[in-house]
């Protein structure tokens, strides 16, 4: 189930291909966050959904792309119009 978000933020499946979003929250156990980390994930980063595959996302991060599972992407809160 997708996290609850207030008014002008939603999770990150519900974002649109080529969409700008800054991160507020990551939902998950220390351990996921963690993970996310490596990949360069963290509040306020921005990051851009470049495709959807299967369900899944690939997100550009910094200057790289990254895979995110459906379910993972889901546990990520953002809002929209984030400019660098």
């Amino acid at each position: 189930m997708a996290a609850m978000a207030k008014p002008g933020r939603f999770v990150l499946t519900q974002a649109q291909i080529g969409q700008k979003c800054r991160m507020v929250k990551i939902n998950g156990s220390p351990a996921m966050k963690r993970r996310l980390a490596d990949f360069g994930f963290a509040v306020g980063m921005v990051v851009t959904v470049v495709a959807a595959a299967g369900g899944d996302l690939i997100v550009k991060v910094h200057e790289g792309r990254v895979a995110v599972a459906w379910d993972l992407a889901n546990r990520i809160l953002i809002e929209q119009g984030a400019e660098k």
